[in-house]
């Protein structure tokens, strides 16, 4: 609580590179503290123009905040590529930060990029997320490859990513979505209830 109090301060100054040092959770427990776009839009503005690299974590968290502003549909198209722009610049600076948070990074941005149709752009973040053998989006990226080259008709590639993404994670919720045989199971399994 002390820390995000400190981090609230800061960024409540927009002084985002005193915010470099904290933790993503530090920082997501302070954004939580604020809930006035205008102060939140001049904090992202000032760490998208900043001349030296943010973190990952600053990057993430301010991405993640500016998300909870979507809800406005007037609005929902500007602050979507906001934070677009956001977890981008994060990933563009990430250098030997967390694999985790640049993945948490690479993920929602690829996620607002679907969400703007915009599938082309998103491809290369979910080719990065299903280099790695383990993570959280490993299986969320490989599911939506798998819609990605639908839409483009890549029959090879999705037969490739869908083998691979039911061969490693068969009962990941994303794994479930791609096998109807699944889908059956899992109805009768609830219809009947527990044994």
């Amino acid at each position: 609580p002390k820390d995000s109090n400190r981090a609230f301060a800061f960024y409540k100054a927009t002084e985002w590179e005193k915010l470099l040092f904290y933790p993503e959770p530090t920082l997501i427990r302070a954004l939580k503290k604020t809930e006035e776009w205008a102060l939140v839009s001049k904090m992202a503005e000032s760490a998208l123009k900043s001349k030296t690299c943010p973190s990952i974590s600053t990057m993430t968290a301010l991405g993640l905040k500016v998300e909870e502003f979507l809800i406005n549909a007037e609005t929902r198209e500007s602050r979507r590529a906001l934070a677009i722009s956001l977890y981008e610049r994060g990933i563009q600076c990430a250098a030997n930060e967390s694999l985790d948070a640049l993945a948490k990074a690479r993920y929602r941005a690829s996620l607002l990029l679907i969400w703007d149709g915009r599938w082309d752009r998103a491809l290369p973040h979910l080719q990065k997320l299903t280099e790695r053998k383990e993570g959280d989006f490993v299986s969320r990226a490989l599911y939506w490859q798998v819609r990605a080259q639908r839409r483009s008709q890549n029959d090879k590639a999705v037969a490739s990513l869908e083998e691979r993404l039911l061969k490693e994670f068969p009962l990941s919720f994303h794994g479930l979505l791609l096998n109807p045989a699944a889908h059956t199971k899992m109805k009768e399994t609830v219809v009947q209830g527990d044994p």
